[in-house]
């Protein structure tokens, strides 16, 4: 008599063995090979003995004959299967790349939004698995891509369980101006049918990204010069607000220079010279007025 299974029943995702290697090297699923020892299977990672358990209670999985701790067996299952699938694959979905940068600039944000790729269905004409093509470098997958305009193209990609790409692999995958994707899968894959993972791998755009394509790099270099001329704008800006400042403090710096001793004198003996007598304290005030304002013209 059979139960309803539960979350606890079902062995850890980092332990779960759905795939092994059969007597010919062939990757083979849990249900297709006969249960115990019968099923003549080695792990992919450690090539040890395999026993495939096939109960009533637990999900059906491979496990060490000898129960040793191997950790990358998923690791290295996954990896293999994504190139075995890739490799016979005629159609791949793509997904969609949309670039974005953004950068202060004082109080400002210049920012720079461009899609790059439109997702959709790409037609492969080749498919390579680790091509020893490129110096410095041995991507996991490459393909050849058939545009619509007629024209061929190529596409690296790199699968990746448990350590996402690094920064050093993506300068060197950046170096080779390609368009690159990279394609991540979980542990709990492992669980999937052959034919589910296909699905995932082919059909669908869940866990692929695009590390890199060249059309990124006008999208930097536009970005760069939007940012250079908002740059010259903001000196420029600062520079005539720095000049007016300096003007304003030279006309006060005038203004407040008029103080009533030698060019009052100097006023008042203009008009006494023009007029015969001095001038009356409306007069003065207003010849003092007078010359205040030809100095704030200055």
């Amino acid at each position: 008599m059979t139960r309803t299974l539960t979350p606890r029943d079902l062995p850890h995702d980092d332990r779960y063995i759905g795939y092994c290697l059969n007597e010919s090297d062939e990757l083979v699923h849990i249900d297709s090979v006969p249960r115990g020892k019968a099923c003549g299977c080695r792990c992919v990672s450690c090539a040890e003995p395999l026993i495939a358990r096939k109960g009533d209670i637990r999900v059906h999985h491979f496990a060490h004959a000898q129960q040793n701790q191997c950790t990358g067996a998923l690791e290295t299952l996954l990896h293999l299967l994504a190139k075995e699938i890739l490799r016979t694959a005629s159609v791949l979905a793509l997904p969609d790349y949309t670039w974005r940068r953004e950068q202060s600039l004082g109080d400002r944000l210049i920012h720079l939004e461009q899609a790059i790729v439109a997702g959709g269905r790409a037609r492969l004409s080749q498919v390579l698995i680790e091509p020893r093509t490129f110096e410095g470098i041995i991507p996991d997958v490459v393909f050849a891509t058939q545009a619509r305009d007629g024209s061929a193209r190529t596409i690296l990609l790199e699968v990746t369980v448990s350590h996402p790409v690094d920064a050093e692999k993506l300068k060197r995958l950046r170096a080779l101006n390609l368009p690159a994707l990279e394609l991540t899968l979980k542990p709990a894959h492992a669980r999937l049918t052959r034919a589910e993972l296909e699905k995932r791998i082919l059909q669908g755009s869940a866990g692929k990204r695009w590390l890199f394509h060249p059309r990124e790099l006008d999208c930097e270099r536009r970005f760069d010069e939007r940012y250079r001329q908002a740059r010259d704008r903001l000196e420029q800006e600062q520079a005539e607000r720095a000049k007016a400042e300096k003007d304003r403090g030279e006309r006060m710096r005038r203004a407040s220079s008029f103080d009533g001793t030698r060019e009052s004198a100097n006023l008042i003996a203009e008009f006494f010279a023009r007029h015969g007598r001095f001038p009356t304290m409306s007069e003065t005030s207003a010849m003092f007025q007078e010359a205040l304002a030809k100095r704030k013209l200055k």
